[in-house]
């Protein structure tokens, strides 16, 4: 059962697709993210306008999520290598939905309810992000849970589009 407010779609995109975006990203000048003073093992791009190749990807997402594209206003490309993990947080208060791709390899995207009560590890619940698969956050699962990523075992990418709140 997922929280309300997660949408999951496998192959969203077609391996040719997912190819030419895997191209396009190992192009980008990604640099390490950084949140106060820490400094994580991930690579990320950060974008307020999408570049040119994105932006066909982020009208379908915004097709799904019934929104015009223009909405999503935030543009994330994250790199994952071999041991890279996110840790458990909820995204940032300035935006409302979320809408995400992942490529390269499977991960699993972890969901607990939020605050977290320190010992009940049990209501985790697990989505397995296949490649080319997307997800939405929005509603419940984005203002009453956290989410996180374990490490993953090859070289992984995400898109995620975020839309501002209103």
């Amino acid at each position: 059962m997922n929280p309300d407010g997660l949408v999951y779609e496998p192959e969203f995109i077609a391996a040719a697709d997912e190819a030419a975006l895997l191209s396009e990203i190992r192009a980008l000048p990604l640099e390490e993210a950084r949140y106060r003073e820490y400094t994580a093992k991930r690579r990320v791009a950060i974008f307020d306008a999408p570049p040119a190749f994105l932006v066909p990807l982020r009208e379908r997402l915004a097709d799904w999520l019934k929104l015009p594209s223009a909405m999503l206003s935030y543009t994330l490309v994250n790199e994952y290598r071999p041991g890279t993990a996110l840790g458990w947080h909820r995204d940032s208060p300035e935006f409302e939905s979320v809408a995400g791709l992942s490529l390269g390899t499977a991960c699993r995207l972890r969901f607990r309810p939020w605050p977290h009560v320190k010992g009940r590890n049990g209501d985790a619940l697990d989505l397995l992000l296949e490649p080319r698969s997307a997800y939405i956050m929005r509603g419940t699962v984005r203002w009453a849970w956290q989410h996180s990523v374990p490490a993953v075992k090859t070289l992984r990418y995400s898109i995620t589009f975020r839309s501002a709140r209103t």
